[in-house]
């Protein structure tokens, strides 16, 4: 017992040592690494895809065969599919009904190359100010001057916007009798848009 109150008298009349302080150095922070993106943007991810793109054309114009002339018209749904997100190359398809006061009523169906959306807007996602061309062969069929009758149909359509001329070259075959036509037609929705992107 002795021995015990001893030391606690010893370590109470002792000198208190401090202990030292314990410095840390303060670590340094990795360095900020820079990550550039190889795509068009954060934008390109939050617009709709434009690869395939909804087409109507109507037209109006005249169609010019031996003997004259007559008044024509054209109802065309169709689709523009490019080959490629933002890509100007496409197809454009398209089908429906071909009318002329020579008395003919013609079902087409076409399909050709087509350069969509260039020149002065060409990095927008709509139509305006946008430039399109397009060569399309058709197979037509149905009443040509009251026979039936069927044939080609190659057509240069150049629109602007939502406007465009169309020049094109028939070939019809009616029994024994071959008939050329070329028809000059404005169009009108020559291409749309699902919705403004």
């Amino acid at each position: 017992m002795r021995i015990v109150v001893s030391l606690v008298v010893i370590s109470l009349s002792a000198p208190a040592v401090a202990e030292p302080a314990l410095g840390l150095a303060e670590p340094e922070a990795p360095p900020v690494r820079q990550i550039q993106e190889a795509t068009p943007g954060p934008l390109y991810y939050r617009v709709p895809s434009d690869v395939s793109t909804p087409l109507l054309r109507e037209g109006f114009g005249v169609a010019l065969r031996s003997p004259g002339a007559a008044f024509a018209l054209d109802v065309f749904p169709g689709r523009v599919i490019r080959f490629g997100r933002g890509a100007k190359l496409g197809a454009w398809i398209e089908g429906g009904y071909s009318y002329s006061r020579f008395h003919d009523h013609l079902v087409a169906f076409g399909a050709g190359p087509a350069l969509d959306r260039i020149g002065p807007r060409a990095g927008t996602y709509d139509h305006d100010g946008a430039l399109s061309f397009a060569l399309v062969p058709h197979a037509v069929i149905g009443s040509i001057d009251g026979h039936f009758g069927y044939g080609v149909r190659t057509s240069a359509v150049a629109s602007y916007s939502l406007f465009g001329l169309e020049l094109a070259h028939d070939y019809l075959v009616v029994g024994a009798q071959r008939i050329h036509e070329v028809r000059v037609m404005l169009t009108v929705g020559a291409t749309a848009t699902e919705g403004e992107r």
